[in-house]
């Protein structure tokens, strides 16, 4: 594994009270599995504590993966304070009156959102009529329908279903920091000092951030890394940002409890270098670069992702948008990709935002939202036509939420077409 240690993944499926999950029943589901049916299950006599307790063993020639899998006939012991949007009252209901769950288990060993998908699609595989998934490692709450959307796909998950982003607030500030990122083997992120009012938007950045990291090599401490094109950051150590942000209110020795007090790196905004070393500028400046509307750099394996995500999902896309179309309430807008100026290569690409004027079987009209960095002969605010194959993204605003490829199936529950 190309990251600096192999960090277990833990999820707890929370179950239906009929789900039949005997040695046999799961070792049935296995050889059924367009993906698993040369797996091994057998017993973990290792594990005396619980009553079935099962190892699931997938040895390939340049691998071996072990999950471990706990099953539970009682109640999982959490609280529902903080359900994300794309979870139902519906799912949070069935999954308070539950008396079953399942917990499985393994380390992370190579690419890290490719471990994760193959997890969720175990996961589905052996439960699939899960309610909630528990993601103990991330400290969030997972749909049980997004996780068989995942499944249906058969593309990985957006990289930031991996990890989520708490924070906490004391009068005009916010201190943001990661969950979930252990298990890539890397360090969990930090932003001290967020002013409140814009929070959100520095929340975005961080996420971003986080995502890069994730689909590239571990940040090295002190080294500034570009990450938009009018920002630089530096990673670094909490103990040593600390000492370089005296004012702030939240995050410092005395609020350190256990998930804390690790090596967290935190975010900072490098000013001048001298002899001694970097200067660092306010976190408040972050939030003003942030006015500028930046470009933010996404690696070229996660816009494929996106890429192919988004032109398998984009028939429903399109059937939204004639349906609703003339409805004010509802926006719809795609991203395109071009080769910039001087391009270096084939990835070398600007992604655009157009608002959506017309669709047909081949091409996509749109206004350009944005006026282009690297691309001279396209203009803010004027329609082009363009074939699907430029289509990397896309966007549906609605009365119900805002809904891209990796969320749409929510959309289907609230809204059906």
């Amino acid at each position: 594994m190309n990251k600096q240690e192999e960090k277990k993944s833990e999820l707890v499926a929370i179950l239906p009270d009929d789900t039949d999950c005997s040695f046999t029943q799961l070792k049935k589901k296995l050889q059924q599995s367009r993906y698993f049916a040369n797996s091994i299950i057998e017993n973990d006599i290792d594990n005396e504590d619980v009553k079935f307790a099962y190892k699931i063993i997938i040895d390939n020639e340049n691998f071996k993966q072990v999950y471990k899998i706990e099953y539970h006939a009682r109640k999982y012991p959490t609280n529902y304070h903080y359900v994300p949007h794309d979870i139902t009252k519906a799912e949070v209901k069935n999954a308070k009156n539950s008396k079953r769950y399942l917990l499985i288990k393994t380390d992370f060993q190579r690419d890290p959102l490719v471990d994760f998908f193959n997890q969720i699609k175990l996961l589905v595989t052996i439960v699939p009529d899960v309610i909630l998934i528990k993601d103990l490692s991330a400290i969030q709450l997972l749909s049980g329908d997004w996780a068989r959307d995942v499944f249906e796909n058969d593309i990985p998950p957006s990289p930031q279903r991996m990890f989520s982003i708490h924070g906490v607030q004391q009068d005009d500030e916010v201190w943001l920091h990661t969950h979930g990122l252990e298990r890539c083997g890397l360090k969990d992120v930090e932003i001290l000092g967020v002013p409140k009012e814009g929070y959100e938007r520095v929340g975005d950045l961080l996420n971003t951030i986080v995502q890069m990291i994730i689909d590239s090599e571990p940040p090295v401490e002190g080294e500034p890394i570009t990450v938009a094109n009018n920002i630089k950051i530096v990673f670094l150590k909490w103990k040593k940002a600390i000492k370089h942000l005296q004012n702030i209110k939240l995050g410092g020795k005395e609020d350190r409890e256990e998930n804390h007090s690790r090596d967290n790196l935190v975010i900072m905004l490098p000013d001048t270098k001298t002899m001694l070393g970097w200067k660092y500028k306010s976190p408040k400046e972050l939030s003003k670069k942030l006015d500028s509307n930046p470009v933010f750099y996404i690696t070229v394996s996660e816009t494929k992702r996106m890429e192919e995500l988004a032109r398998r999902k984009f028939e429903l896309f399109t059937q939204y948008f004639k349906k609703y179309k003339k409805n004010n309430d509802w926006k719809f807008s795609v991203k395109l990709g071009f080769l910039v100026d001087n391009n270096k290569d084939k990835n070398d690409k600007e992604h655009l935002w157009f608002k959506v004027v017309s669709i047909n079987e081949e091409n996509i009209e749109g206004k350009l939202l944005n006026e282009p960095y690297d691309i001279k002969s396209l203009h803010k605010g004027k329609n082009y036509t363009y074939t699907i194959n430029t289509l990397t993204d896309w966007l549906i605003v609605s009365p119900f939420g805002n809904y891209t490829p990796d969320n749409i199936y929510d959309l289907l529950r609230k809204q059906k077409l």
